[in-house]
């Protein structure tokens, strides 16, 4: 039953039990994310951002080592939480990091891609039979000339 909601907010294993630090951290999230969803109000948003940073450093440390400086996996990271705050929906019961850490972890991945790339170019012009199928005929073992093409067009 952790992953359920109720009107006031997660439900606990243990009902009875005491509420521990992090039962009452995750409660003040909860009610801040819901708050945050009913107003839209920036500086509400802002804490929520500064509050969760350390998964952002979190998730750049998982990325370390591998070329880039960790100045920038952090703002990559802080990009993707960012993003994972403006769409959490609380009334989903999941924890925040649950949600948010998959989209840094995204970013992180769709990040060497953007920056290696100048132009994005479809696979279908990349790719050695994207000329066949257009062409409507049976593959030629030798290119197409100038004039071939020209007498196409």
């Amino acid at each position: 039953m952790t992953g359920s909601t109720t009107s006031s907010g997660p439900l606990r294993a243990v009902p009875d039990a005491p509420p521990t630090p992090a039962d009452l951290k995750r409660r003040a999230d909860w009610e801040a994310f819901t708050a945050l969803r009913a107003t839209g109000d920036p500086r509400l948003r802002n804490r929520l951002i500064e509050d969760h940073q350390w998964l952002a450093h979190h998730a750049a440390r998982r990325f370390a080592g591998r070329g880039e400086h960790s100045d920038d996996l952090v703002q990559v990271a802080a990009f993707g939480l960012v993003n994972a705050v403006d769409r959490l929906d609380p009334d989903q019961g999941a924890r925040f990091s649950t949600c948010a850490m998959p989209t840094m972890l995204g970013e992180h991945r769709r990040h060497p891609r953007d920056q290696t790339k100048s132009q994005r170019v479809a696979r279908r012009n990349t790719e050695p039979h994207g000329d066949r199928r257009r062409s409507g005929g049976a593959a030629t073992t030798r290119p197409r000339t100038a004039r071939s093409a020209a007498a196409a067009a």
